[in-house]
């Protein structure tokens, strides 16, 4: 889903992908775009090198912040991994795990980290765990502590205290419950 590019061991209904429909691709195109539509706006300070023949060749990585929320912010730490990013931010993320064991990709010494894990961040409302099993709280990421760590997040870039507003599932509060919206300043600057 990051590059469009099928990779062996991926679940086969990707097989068909193509790289132009990419998260990788659709990023150069959609840079592209605003910098031609808006040149006063800044976008093309995100363009790269223009005439590259690979879209990721053409974006300037340094340049980008990566986040996202649930799946999408476990994307946004791949590219983090994959490219040099200015800065990486897990909303209730990265949920990368099973039974509590976070996936080989996040490991800190995976070999493949090109953002520093200091420059990754996690904002997620925290899970409550009875004998080593979730029980409350962000069920649907609950593992989302043990994968920034093993990331090599900084502890102080983990923030697994985000408020809960009423009527609002744990899971998407991080970016539903106004309460959180001025935590997000620092997550971005």
């Amino acid at each position: 889903m990051v590059t469009g590019v099928f990779a062996s061991g991926a679940d086969s209904s990707l097989a068909d992908m193509r790289e132009d429909e990419g998260i990788v691709s659709r990023i150069d195109q959609a840079l592209r775009v605003l910098a031609a539509a808006r040149p006063q706006a800044g976008w093309g300070a995100f363009v790269a090198g223009p005439t590259a023949t690979a879209p990721a060749d053409r974006i300037a990585w340094p340049r980008v912040i990566a986040a996202g929320h649930s799946q999408g912010g476990g994307h946004a730490a791949y590219l983090g991994k994959m490219f040099p990013l200015m800065r990486v931010v897990q909303f209730s993320s990265t949920c990368d795990a099973a039974a509590g064991v976070p996936a080989p990709w996040t490991a800190a010494d995976s070999g493949w980290m090109t953002s520093p894990a200091a420059l990754f961040f996690g904002f997620s409302a925290p899970t409550t765990f009875t004998d080593g099993v979730p029980t409350a709280g962000d069920l649907n990421c609950p593992y989302h502590l043990a994968v920034w760590q093993n990331l090599g997040m900084p502890s102080s870039r983990q923030d697994d205290d985000a408020a809960v507003c009423a009527g609002i599932d744990p899971h998407p509060a991080a970016i539903l419950c106004g309460a959180n919206y001025p935590r997000w300043v620092a997550l971005f600057r």
